[in-house]
């Protein structure tokens, strides 16, 4: 687990062709296609493509992601997505700390938390000093 909300499931050894891993109760997510698992609470066997790592995220878990980029500046510079794994009832939360590369000091805070049809985006600005 990557926190409470992204489960990472890798091959570890060379020729691996699949990974047994436990997924804790709870609806998960394919990260990269978004499709649910069709169950939970056990250990599931998940192939291990050369191309791409098991990653599955944890319903009522908001992920933010960005396409790589070779520096921060450039990155910075790439717009940002939102996984949303929806949980049970149909919601899921999430936060993230933004370092905007140039501030001293200081960090937004941003908290959005989903439900099946409405996102809500709460900035809250920080500074913190040391």
């Amino acid at each position: 687990m990557w926190g409470a909300g992204l489960l990472i499931s890798p091959a570890l050894r060379q020729g691996q062709v699949e990974v047994e891993a436990y997924f804790p109760k709870a609806r998960w997510y394919d990260y990269y296609s978004g499709a649910e698992l069709p169950s939970s609470g056990r250990n599931i066997t998940l192939p291990t493509p050369i191309d791409k790592i098991n990653l599955h995220v944890r319903g009522g878990h908001v992920i933010p992601w960005q396409r790589e980029a070779n520096t921060t500046v450039i990155s910075r510079q790439n717009s940002m997505g939102l996984i949303v794994g929806l949980d049970d009832v149909g919601q899921a939360s999430g936060s993230l700390f933004w370092d905007d590369g140039e501030s001293f000091g200081e960090f937004p805070l941003a908290r959005s938390v989903g439900q099946a049809i409405d996102l809500v985006y709460e900035h809250v600005d920080s500074k913190a000093y040391l």
